[in-house]
């Protein structure tokens, strides 16, 4: 009994936010915003190293619109330039995620090979979702979030662990096609 509580409270407190376990994996997180406008955002989630900082995970966001105005504080600081998971988790909401794809992304962009430190072609694990904020009782859809996740950091069977037991969202073959051409574009591959 004990160790079916247990298992459900675990299965309950989710995967964690991508900057919690960089930071307690490197000693360090930052966020740097390589692009943001109305639509998109293209940032990298680093660690820093000295002087030197390496990308952990490249995240494109593309924002639901019109945001709902329950979440217009979040999204006012997360354009900003503020962590996304972070932000909504400190402003009391609980981070929703439903998966759409965890597969692999070849990487050929020297630019993003350079910020992660890696060379390129590279084989980067790729997790797809759908990004909502939850508080009492309700789910506002946010973003639609594209991320590709150094090698060093996580590959796709870790990101499979830790992201396979959320609910799935189901989108058509095109609509995903769509999404892999944007995410593509994003980082100039």
């Amino acid at each position: 009994m004990l160790a079916a509580a247990l298992a459900l409270a675990t299965a309950c407190a989710g995967p964690g936010l991508n900057s919690e376990r960089i930071e307690q994996r490197y000693g360090s997180y930052g966020v740097e915003l390589i692009e943001q406008g109305r639509d998109v955002r293209l940032s990298c989630l680093f660690s820093s190293h000295g002087e030197h900082q390496v990308c952990r995970t490249v995240a494109m966001v593309w924002f639901e619109h019109p945001v709902d105005p329950e979440l217009a504080e979040a999204d006012r600081l997360i354009r900003g330039g503020a962590s996304i998971g972070a932000t909504f988790q400190r402003l009391g909401w609980h981070v929703d995620k439903a998966n759409i794809d965890i597969g692999e992304f070849r990487l050929t962009s020297p630019v993003m090979g350079a910020r992660m430190d890696i060379a390129v072609p590279a084989v980067l694990a790729m997790h797809i979702y759908r990004f909502r904020a939850a508080r009492d009782g309700r789910r506002l859809n946010y973003a639609t979030i594209v991320e590709l996740h150094h090698p060093d950091y996580l590959d796709r069977s870790d990101v499979e662990q830790l992201y396979r037991r959320l609910p799935d969202e189901t989108l058509t073959v095109a609509e995903l096609a769509a999404i892999r051409a944007r995410a593509r574009a994003a980082i100039g591959e």
